[in-house]
């Protein structure tokens, strides 16, 4: 028996262990998609609301730092936003049907996650929605600020609504996850 040599296998996996080995890995893989796929709507949401803040932001700060005028117009027709330059040697029509291509600087298409719901002004008058004869609502700042302020909501695609603030003075775009009030003025005042 000293003789005898046993026999070795050879090195590796058998196909029986690579089998469990890729279950165990399938497994793994299918329960953490299945953890965080409700998360990717509200993350698509929260990257277009906040690049619809950034634009607001942009147009601001570009407008008080040059003697140009930029403008967010707020399109529900097609759910998106545009930032444009204000062309002053270019007369638009009455509702900026005319809004040139080489005015326009950026454009947010919403996705189902993120749909515009209405634009209310700080005058407190103007409220325009999907249902409005335009469709489209105009925010436009220059050096000293935007011509109007107010506020776009929007919702989720759970129904949360959620809103950008826009004050007519100064850089200060906010966003809540709410729809916020319009600060009212204070006529009243003691002096």
């Amino acid at each position: 028996m000293a003789g005898k040599k046993k026999k070795r296998r050879p090195g590796g996996f058998t196909m029986l262990e690579a089998s469990i080995c890729l279950f165990i890995v399938a497994m793994v893989a299918g329960f953490t998609f299945v953890s965080v796929s409700h998360l990717l709507p509200k993350i698509k949401f929260k990257s277009q609301a906040s690049d619809i803040k950034r634009m607001f932001e942009l147009a601001s700060h570009s407008a008080s730092q040059t003697p140009r005028r930029y403008g967010v117009m707020v399109d529900f027709m097609v759910n998106a936003c545009i930032l444009y330059e204000v062309n002053t040697s270019q007369p638009y029509s009455e509702n900026f049907e005319t809004l040139r291509d080489e005015d326009i600087m950026d454009i947010v298409y919403l996705s189902q996650d993120c749909q515009l719901y209405y634009v209310q002004f700080d005058d407190s008058e103007e409220t325009i929605d999907a249902t409005a004869e335009t469709g489209r609502a105009f925010f436009v700042a220059g050096r000293a600020g935007w011509d109007y302020g107010g506020k776009v909501v929007f919702f989720d695609n759970e129904g949360m609504l959620h809103s950008i603030l826009i004050q007519r003075l100064g850089n200060n775009i906010q966003m809540y996850d709410y729809d916020v009030m319009i600060p009212q003025p204070v006529f009243n005042l003691p002096f």
